[in-house]
């Protein structure tokens, strides 16, 4: 294995050690000061070039498909890609909405 930050000289263990007493990180300092690596767009960008393809694939297997479990994955990726994902409503245990509280650390340790 490469040794830490050899790739990203930016992210080094001196970034890393930036932290408080209590785990947080120190205001200015990050875990990725590089940010994400660019390679990922590169894979991204392959992957799109097969786009038609990968429709083409799915209408196949949504319209001939031998199995019907096949037959419905194949046409709810085609929809999800085409209209979005359903949204999820979430509820609490009782079926009614679920209310979200946000508490600062700082509240829930002294």
């Amino acid at each position: 294995m490469a040794e830490r930050g050899a790739r990203h000289p930016e992210n080094t263990q001196e970034h890393a050690v930036r932290r408080h007493d209590d785990g947080r990180w120190a205001m200015g300092a990050s875990p990725n000061p590089g940010g994400r690596p660019k390679g990922n767009g590169e894979v991204r960008e392959l992957a799109r070039q097969y786009t038609e393809t990968a429709l083409k694939t799915l209408v196949h297997i949504a319209e001939h498909g031998k199995q019907e479990s096949a037959r419905v994955a194949a046409s709810q990726a085609l929809l999800d890609r085409g209209w979005g994902k359903a949204s999820q409503p979430l509820s609490d245990e009782d079926g009614g909405p679920l209310v979200v509280q946000i508490v600062r650390f700082s509240d829930i340790t002294n």
